[in-house]
């Protein structure tokens, strides 16, 4: 068999579990047989499997991608536009947010005119959405995000990040500030300082969590959340999308009586 370690073994299962656990042991039986024979199941394979195995229980179900997903949860919240600068790592991110019917993206000229965009919707309708690319970029919009942590503005600022496989290389990626792997984290470092939370997703196993978690965040803090996303998971599916949605049950502020008076 080719696959190489125990490590790799276990994650393809946490994915069949999860289906097991939530629709029947049909996929889960079909992943485990070809894992206990050391045949190689990777991430597309598991997203196939799962869109075709739940379609099947559920016809009324709708197949959805993480950005899809991301996107879905945005409107759910009221979005109906985000602004963007295209690049080169959040392209795929980008074609699966557009396809939310109930979003429109709004292209800007650059990320900073995007950033204070986003601030001035966020105050107009309780939340905003930026969405830029790696390195340049989301460091080209910071001074804009900053501005809305100061004035506790929910503001979603999403970062199309390059493919997880150059996590764990040791090589020159265009936009970064020094070699992949430990280089690539300069951007969510910067990031710490001026949201309330930050949410790296480079696993489609923790994606449906983290996500829900910054949107969460954002709106009970009435603070800017960063969510970065690597380009290469952006567009591929995961049992969890087909969750329906837990409700977000949100308490909003309350002033001060005392203070007030």
């Amino acid at each position: 068999g080719n696959l190489k370690a125990p490590a790799a073994r276990d994650a393809r299962r946490s994915s069949a579990d999860m289906v097991q656990r939530s629709h029947g042991s049909g996929l889960a039986t079909g992943l485990d047989t070809a894992l206990s024979y050391g045949l190689p199941v990777d991430d597309d394979a598991i997203g196939r499997a799962a869109v075709s195995f739940l379609a099947a229980k559920n016809p009324n179900a709708s197949p959805q991608t993480l950005g899809q997903f991301l996107a879905g949860r945005l409107a759910d919240l009221g979005a109906t536009h985000f602004f963007a600068v295209p690049g080169d790592f959040n392209l795929l991110l980008l074609d699966q947010l557009i396809s939310e019917r109930r979003l429109s993206m709004i292209n800007c000229c650059n990320e900073l005119n995007a950033g204070y965009a986003a601030d001035g919707y966020a105050r107009a309708k309780g939340i905003g959405v930026l969405v830029v690319t790696y390195g340049v970029g989301a460091l080209s919009a910071i001074n804009a995000v900053a501005g809305a942590y100061a004035e506790n503005l929910p503001l979603v600022v999403i970062s199309g990040n390059p493919p997880t496989q150059f996590l764990a290389a040791n090589r020159l990626i265009h936009h970064a500030l020094g070699p992949s792997g430990p280089g690539m984290s300069f951007e969510h470092d910067c990031f710490k300082h001026v949201t309330c939370m930050q949410a790296q997703i480079i696993h489609l196993e923790t994606a449906y969590n983290e996500i829900n978690k910054a949107l969460t965040a954002a709106l009970t803090h009435h603070k800017p959340v960063y969510i970065s996303i690597a380009s290469n998971i952006a567009a591929t599916h995961h049992p969890s999308f087909f969750r329906e949605p837990v409700p977000f049950m949100v308490s909003l502020p309350s002033s001060s009586k005392p203070m007030l008076e």
